[in-house]
């Protein structure tokens, strides 16, 4: 069987193949209200002839859901790239994995790896749940990790740091602050 969203190019590939790419971020509706006018900016969006487009998750810390339904729709109803953002904001490394796997199921290869507003707001000091991420490198590890066939190791029952598996295809995104890089010199 085939999936079709499953074609999707990578934001790279987009971006290689053109001298000009246009795109734009779609914010996801507070939780609770009206989704439909999403799906009219998404058609709007291809019909202007737009490449790709990112989805928020829960910017500054608000409660909006639907970055991977949104992300999946605009990619097999619309026929938009989609590169879905993801934040390392209240969920553990392996809520991480969870939903990274979520994503691998829909078709949404392109992720934009965030460590996510404090929940207190910008500017508020960010500290991750129990077992989760402090920076958006830690993620970015998770996922290229998951590209190369390797998960996170299930308690009382692996042996090892990762227990094999299916290679995923994610095309990586990152934010950086070259301008104020005070907490962590990046290896990447």
């Amino acid at each position: 069987m085939t999936f079709p969203h499953y074609d999707v190019k990578s934001v790279v590939e987009i971006l290689n193949e053109n001298d000009f790419s246009l795109s734009a971020e779609i914010i996801p509706p507070r939780n609770g209200t009206d989704f439909h006018e999403v799906f009219s900016i998404l058609e709007k969006l291809k019909e202007a002839g737009f490449d790709f487009i990112s989805v928020t998750h829960g910017a500054g810390g608000s409660l909006r859901g639907g970055t991977l339904p949104i992300s999946y729709h605009a990619q097999t109803h619309f026929g938009l790239t989609a590169i879905a953002h993801l934040t390392c904001r209240n969920m553990t490394k392996e809520d991480l994995e969870n939903v990274l796997i979520d994503h691998h199921y829909f078709g949404v290869r392109n992720i934009l790896a965030l460590r996510g507003d404090p929940p207190d707001g910008i500017g508020a000091e960010f500290h991750p749940v129990e077992g989760g991420f402090q920076y958006a490198y830690e993620l970015i590890e998770l996922i290229q990790r998951l590209n190369e066939g390797k998960y996170l190791p299930r308690k009382n029952f692996d042996e090892g740091d990762f227990r094999p598996g299916i290679k995923t295809q994610f095309c990586i995104g990152a934010a950086c602050y070259p301008e104020d890089p005070k907490e962590v010199r990046l290896k990447y």
